[in-house]
């Protein structure tokens, strides 16, 4: 999460007397109900705030409780979960194991898609006392405390029970009064300007109430707005990576900026398309094109030296997760992350692949795309290709 993270946010002291901190985002603003949660966007990132979780990943990147005092493994595929006690929605009423068990058979039941893989693993969620709850699961399930518990919002059952029928509802997503935003997190909603800003005032019940007393999750279209925010003391920080490296370089010349270098968790990457037509379906195309990207250019021009070469989609900063010991060579085994257009050219050849005059790229004669290289034990695919009088081969999509 970088500095968008719960400990940052309630630990941040303002400086100004109205105690108000300022957050920038691209987004355009997303809608809060905990129930509408299509993927990982900021609005879901904001419900997490207004909303309690289980447990949070901490600075450590570990699971740490958050709204849970403890767990405790009773089996393989059981666990107990003690809530903290005292506490409270933002409407006054407590919370219970009720509340929890609620919440999480309302997101299951409604596949709220963020969620439906985290919650798949549950087979059911048992209230053994008024704050105590056993979570029975279908089999062995690691990402239970770093995921599940630190991702799904608990609402109130108070509140939310029926509410589809009682409001005349598709489903619960659709609620939009502003009884839909009560949680027991530790900012509580003022309102909410789509395209405009948010705006959270602190919950000074909550076990880890904030220090400031508002905050401002500000909207902007570009991130020269954004920048223009910042040089102008509007903006307190970002939500992610909402500075380009050349901005990032000019902060430090900003007299009431100040900028702190270290090595970031997050990453930058590329996807193939491995769709039925797609010329990235053959493993030796995309073994290729991986040499032909210069991660060095890429870093000191585009990045202006903000960033470090990556192997692989885990940051080394993220040292609990990341493998220091990833091959570095051909001899140890495939090596994608080395810049050769030589090499990319080679592959291609020892694939078959053949150029005409023009410098147009064509598949190789009797073309059969192999998804993965044939060392991985997986049988070649057999696609049709068309044969030109030419004799050279093109199949759809990689005429280049």
């Amino acid at each position: 999460m970088g500095l968008f993270n719960i400990f940052n946010i309630v630990s941040a002291t303002p400086l100004a007397p109205d105690a108000t901190m300022v957050t920038s985002t691209q987004s355009t603003g997303e809608d809060l109900n905990p129930f509408n949660a299509p993927s990982n966007v900021t609005g879901v990132d904001i419900q997490r705030i207004i909303f309690d979780t289980l447990a949070k990943v901490g600075p450590e990147m570990q699971p740490v409780p958050w709204a849970a005092e403890r767990w405790a493994p009773v089996t393989q595929t059981a666990v107990d979960v003690y809530l903290r006690p005292g506490m409270k929605f933002h409407d006054g009423q407590p919370m219970t194991a009720d509340d929890v068990k609620f919440t999480y058979d309302e997101m299951k039941r409604w596949k709220v898609p963020l969620y439906v893989a985290m919650l798949q693993p549950i087979k059911q969620v048992r209230v053994l006392d008024r704050l105590r709850l056993r979570f029975e699961l279908e089999h062995p399930y690691a990402p239970l405390y770093m995921q599940t518990f630190s991702m799904i919002p608990i609402v109130p059952r108070h509140l939310w029970e029926n509410v589809v029928p009682r409001k005349g509802l598709k489903a619960p997503w659709e609620w939009t009064e502003s009884q839909a935003y009560v949680g027991s997190g530790p900012f509580k909603l003022v309102h909410f300007r789509p395209g405009q800003e948010i705006k959270l005032v602190r919950n000074d019940e909550h076990h880890r109430p904030p220090k400031a007393r508002f905050w401002v999750l500000a909207f902007f279209a570009n991130v020269n707005a954004e920048f223009l925010a910042f040089k102008k003391g509007i903006v307190d920080f970002t939500t992610g990576r909402g500075l380009t490296g050349p901005q990032m370089v000019e902060a430090r010349t900003v007299p009431h900026l100040a900028t702190v270098e270290m090595e970031d968790v997050g990453v930058y990457w590329m996807e193939f398309n491995l769709r039925e037509n797609s010329p990235f379906r053959n493993h030796a195309f995309r073994h290729a094109l991986a040499h032909t990207i210069d991660y060095t250019t890429i870093v000191k021009t585009i990045l202006a030296g903000q960033g470090v070469q990556g192997r692989g989609v885990i940051a080394p900063a993220n040292k609990f997760w990341h493998n220091p010991h990833i091959p570095s060579g051909e001899v140890e085994g495939p090596h994608y992350h080395q810049y050769d257009p030589v090499k990319a050219r080679r592959i291609l050849q020892e694939a078959g692949y053949e150029w005409d005059s023009r410098g147009r790229l064509y598949y190789p004669k009797d073309y059969r795309p192999q998804v993965l290289p044939r060392s991985a034990g997986l049988p070649g695919e057999v696609r049709t290709a068309k044969a030109h009088a030419s004799g050279k081969v093109e199949g759809p999509g990689c005429r280049m």
